[in-house]
């Protein structure tokens, strides 16, 4: 049993021990979120009386994060969990974690989802697909879905509230639908564009706005030599001018690739607290880098 193991195993005998004590009397609620975008959406509408527990920090990877001691205490008072199921973290957390805190309520964002399949496997003619891609938090139009899922959840939670958080919920939306807005407008000269990203965390935002998302790594893992190379032909022939990279990754493939192309590398956030920056630093980037690629295609001609 591992340390992370054990802290879950003394933080649920405690749980136990000390149930109906009242030692959370006059604290404010908890509610659990995965990652910390979730964590926009739940303080943005839940308001000021509600306190954010993020499992995974920003900067943390949450394919491999184990959660840290202090995460899973606060998980123990939680209300509610916020979860996306189909993140790595969540799908190896999520039952240690109910076993934490039975009472508590799960709610998955990716429920009411038009969901990606993650990998395309082909044979003959025939295709098959693997895994779903979990990333649906950084498309404009997926967190409106998100936004109405995380309202309903306080209504349903505290209904005597219920117009403290459809007015909070009603602001969000409004920013939401700006955000989607001037990314569209932004992004409509380069549609049908090719960006390369090391992680592929940008299919829905992709989506969104009819661009082609090009990942460095494959299957999770870093590129072999045939498809570094075949990566270094494509960038060239584009004139790729960024290769998006997220913080918590390495970047080494993609710095290769960027060099051999002499194309930048462009640090993103997908984990940022702050859900709408976030977006709109992805979408600086994409038109940078768009831009760039358009540039050396004119003067290639």
């Amino acid at each position: 049993m591992n340390y992370i193991s054990r802290t879950l195993l003394l933080l649920s005998l405690s749980l136990l021990l000390f149930a109906g004590c009242g030692e959370d009397v006059g604290r404010e609620p908890v509610i659990s979120v995965s990652i910390a975008p979730l964590g926009w959406f739940v303080s943005e509408i839940g308001g000021d009386g509600y306190r954010v527990n993020v499992m995974v920090p920003p900067g943390a990877d949450p394919h491999t994060y184990e959660p840290s001691p202090s995460a899973v205490s606060d998980l123990g008072r939680s209300s509610v969990w916020v979860s996306n199921s189909y993140l790595d973290f969540d799908m190896a957390w999520g039952e240690r974690f109910m076993a934490v805190n039975p009472e508590m309520k799960r709610v998955d964002m990716a429920e009411g989802q038009d969901l990606l399949h993650a990998r395309e496997h082909r044979h003959g003619d025939h295709v098959h697909y693997e895994g779903v891609d979990p990333h649906f938090w950084l498309s404009p139009l997926s967190a409106s879905i998100m936004a109405t899922a995380v309202r309903d959840m306080f209504i349903e939670f505290d209904p005597d509230n219920s117009d403290l958080y459809n007015s909070n919920w009603r602001r969000v939306a409004a920013v939401i639908d700006s955000v989607q807005k001037e990314a569209a407008n932004r992004l409509e000269p380069y549609a049908g564009e090719s960006f390369f990203i090391y992680h592929p965390v940008l299919a829905y935002y992709a989506r969104d706005f009819g661009l082609e998302q090009v990942p460095v790594e494959y299957d999770g893992k870093e590129p072999s030599p045939a498809r570094l190379r075949g990566l270094i032909d494509k960038g060239r022939k584009l004139g790729i001018g960024a290769i998006l990279v997220q913080e918590e990754f390495d970047v080494s493939s993609a710095r290769v690739i960027a060099s051999d192309i002499g194309a930048g590398v462009r640090i993103i956030y997908p984990l940022s607290p702050d859900w709408p920056g976030a977006v709109m630093d992805i979408t600086d980037a994409l038109v940078e880098s768009f831009g760039e690629a358009v540039k050396r295609r004119d003067q290639g001609n």
